[in-house]
């Protein structure tokens, strides 16, 4: 066989697998949006946001001690609850969470992640959450006893 012609059955192989591949990236499912949206729709009420605790004591902790806690809230509300931001007043403080809207009746959680690196004594940490349930944050306080080791 030519090589021309082997070269011409490549080029047609290689350009119906590019073909197949745009056809199924083109069909695949689009339907996060469309299905954000219908949850949108399906719960057009106001969000509301219930935390469980509001203030976190972490005791005492040795310099350079890392600890974590979780605020978990629910959405009383019947709209969707979106956290927006979670804003803490140091860098020693630090925070995760699911960037998902939360359901109304549904339990979602907070990490609140405190590293006492450099810090002694009392330290008390306020972490503000916005949400679109109220314009005002909500403010939650860490508060520990830091002991520098001996």
């Amino acid at each position: 066989m030519p090589l021309s012609v082997l070269h011409n059955r490549l080029k047609a192989i290689y350009l119906l697998v590019v073909i197949i591949l745009v056809a199924q990236c083109q069909t695949a499912p689009q339907n996060t949006n469309e299905e954000q949206e219908a949850e949108s729709k399906e719960f057009t009420g106001t969000p509301e946001i219930t935390f469980e605790n509001d203030f976190f004591d972490l005791g005492p902790l040795q310099s350079g001690e890392i600890a974590s806690v979780y605020l978990t809230f629910t959405n009383t509300g019947n709209g969707l609850l979106v956290v927006q931001d979670v804003k803490t007043t140091c860098g020693c403080t630090a925070t995760d969470w699911n960037k998902a809207p939360v359901k109304p009746g549904e339990k979602e959680r907070i990490e609140i992640t405190f590293d006492s690196s450099g810090l002694s004594g009392k330290q008390v940490k306020n972490i503000t959450i916005q949400t679109n349930a109220d314009e005002r944050p909500a403010v939650i306080t860490l508060t520990a006893e830091i002991k520098n080791a001996t």
